[in-house]
């Protein structure tokens, strides 16, 4: 049965309907004109996409715009659906924007583009009413707002920045700046915020930047600013030893240790516990922010247990910063991940290198659903070979140096130099993946080794820097072999990008069925097309 294009806008308030071909259609109950060209178009599977349309409509749609009828900026949505069948099951495949819409008279028609950007949708703040000023901390007879600290904005802490097992003092391991509110400079009383929210510590670790790093501990507690926002906050109840320097110019460090004496930064608003798990933080951002972007929730919420096994922690303060502006810089580049338009809108999927068939959504068998263009060939990361790599971690106050490395090698060594008396570059085991890769270039006639380093600012856990380095080594380490296959019939175009597939191609030795990754989806010619990664073996069996 023939595939067709059927693409709604709402117009004026009014929803109005095209589909492809050279007939109109009823589905749905109702009639989708005909008057979209055939589309040739990739599944959208980035943060951004948009997709033209000039339609030949006798709408007088020139004359709507002349009496203020708002035609910019509307949602649409478009379907990909096969003729004869309910519009129920039609697959949606892009939801969006009309944006740069034309109009002329009613012979010229209508012109568009369907279009989403997650940068410019996600217009909300994430922290917008945080700050500290006149109408969340009042002055009164006693207590004063400290003027460098007037406009601060409240930071959020997420996770445990901070903590490091192999280091007893804090002051050379916490990264969260705060400054003390209030001052009483009769009784030395001084108040400082650790974050917005509760969080949950029975205690927190503090340092005083201008008395050498002396180091106190507070036990927190929970407070109502003058607009009624929950912060965190602890309190100095002297002067002198208690409060030592300066209290209306000092400043602090925090750090939060991750155990049963201490604790962490705020509490998940959407889950119990401390919000540390990257998935986590995704969904705090997300569901504080997403602003216009429509961002497909229930699709994600799928994956967060899975993405919480890589943890963040990390604290923001910056009031111009947008959820999705957040989530992109700071979350996602120690992700490995696809992002998907799911016609709902935009998620996040995880990319799982380490596949196998029990993370099959569909089973594709060359000759009988499927057919293979052409051969094999090596896939292509974007990024050269990668098989010694290093993450440096636990990033020190202020930005500066970073206090841990962990480093994945196939080469056994003694552990090399203390990283600032505060961790180790442990070079101390060889990685199956990396020993097969070096050992493989090495064959080729080249060094064998190639080495990178990656930065993590927002990670302080050992497991999750390893995490990142094995994920980094099932990318680039070894060659993948990427693959085109043409689908017999439309099953294949429900795809997404990050979809693991069973792949049964008995001229390729894939006789039992190997799970493969899917690239890439492309619809609109003779039939669909899906590009497929089949990972390495080493990595099919990490």
């Amino acid at each position: 049965m023939a595939r067709r294009w059927l693409l709604e806008v709402d117009l004026g308030g009014r929803i109005r309907r095209w589909c492809s071909g050279s007939s109109d259609v009823t589905t749905g109950g109702f009639v989708w004109r005909a008057a979209i060209a055939d589309l040739s178009l990739s599944r959208p599977s980035e943060e951004a996409f948009s997709v033209s349309f000039d339609l030949p409509d006798d709408t007088d749609w020139g004359g709507l715009l002349a009496v203020g009828v708002v035609l910019e900026e509307r949602l649409g949505t478009l379907y990909r659906w096969t003729e004869g069948q309910a519009f129920a099951t039609a697959d949606v495949w892009a939801t969006g924007r009309a944006r740069n819409v034309q109009a002329g008279e009613a012979s010229d028609g209508l012109a568009f583009v369907l279009a989403m950007d997650a940068a410019a949708d996600s217009d909300t703040l994430l922290i917008p009413q945080s700050r500290i000023d006149l109408t969340t901390m009042a002055p009164d007879p006693v207590n004063h707002v400290r003027a460098d600290s007037d406009g601060i904005v409240y930071p959020v802490v997420i996770g445990y920045p901070g903590h490091h097992p192999d280091v007893g003092t804090p002051w050379n391991v916490v990264p969260v700046v705060i400054r003390n509110q209030q001052y009483a400079p009769t009784t030395g009383d001084t108040e400082i915020l650790f974050s917005e929210g509760e969080c949950d510590a029975a205690a927190v670790l503090v340092s005083n930047a201008e008395a050498g790093h002396d180091t106190m501990t507070f036990a927190p507690t929970t407070k109502t600013d003058d607009l009624g926002a929950l912060i965190t906050v602890g309190t100095f109840t002297g002067a002198g030893e208690t409060a030592p320097g300066d209290t209306t110019t000092v400043s602090y460090w925090a750090g939060y240790q991750e155990d049963t004496t201490y604790g962490g930064g705020i509490l998940d608003p959407y889950g119990p516990g401390v919000l540390k798990g990257a998935g986590q933080a995704i969904r705090w951002a997300m569901r504080r922010s997403a602003g216009r972007l429509r961002f497909d929730h229930g699709d994600f919420d799928r994956f967060v247990g899975w993405f919480d096994a890589y943890r963040i922690d990390t604290y923001c303060n910056d009031q111009d910063l947008k959820g999705w502006a957040w989530v992109r810089d700071v979350v996602l580049p120690m992700l490995p991940h696809r992002l998907v338009q799911t016609g709902r809108g935009l998620s996040v999927r995880p990319l799982v290198w380490a596949c196998s068939t029990t993370h099959s959504v569909m089973v594709l068998e060359q000759g009988r659903n499927v057919d293979r263009d052409g051969r094999s060939r090596r896939w292509d990361p974007g990024a050269p070979p990668a098989n010694e790599v290093t993450v440096e971690y636990r990033q020190n106050r202020g930005g500066g140096r970073f206090l841990s490395r962990r480093t994945l090698t196939a080469q056994y060594e003694r552990p090399s130099r203390l990283l600032f008396a505060a961790g180790v570059d442990s070079r101390v085991y060889p990685h199956p993946l990396a020993v097969a890769s070096q050992r493989a270039y090495s064959a080729a006639g080249t060094d064998g080794i190639y080495p990178v380093t990656l930065q993590l600012p927002h990670v302080w856990h050992d497991e999750t820097a390893e995490l990142v380095a094995a994920t980094i080594l099932q990318a680039r380490a070894l060659p993948h072999q990427r693959l085109t296959y043409t689908g017999q019939d439309a099953a294949i175009e429900t795809l997404y990008r990050g979809d693991v597939v069973t792949l049964i191609d008995a001229e390729m030795s894939y006789t039992a069925g190997v799970a493969a990754i899917v690239d890439d989806v492309r619809v609109g010619g003779a039939a669909p097309e899906a590009d497929l990664i089949v990972p390495h073996p080493l990595v099919r069996g990490a």
